[in-house]
């Protein structure tokens, strides 16, 4: 099934918004509980790598 037939756009949108602002809220608590418990680099090398992953899932992405 391609994404078109599950979710209209608006609910897909919507959807995309909402993941989003999880996480502008979660990740600042994240990195102060990973910056607590090592340091304050840990938590940004923590992060980074999260980031280089996420570009990663990216690429793989189809459009077809």
């Amino acid at each position: 099934m391609m994404a078109e037939e599950i979710l209209s756009s608006g609910s897909a949108i919507a959807s995309v918004s909402t993941v989003g602002y999880l996480g502008f809220l979660m990740v600042p608590p994240v990195v102060g509980f990973i910056a607590q418990a090592a340091n304050l680099r840990w938590s940004f090398a923590v992060m980074a790598c999260l980031g280089a992953m996420m570009v990663w899932m990216v690429s793989k992405v189809r459009e077809d």
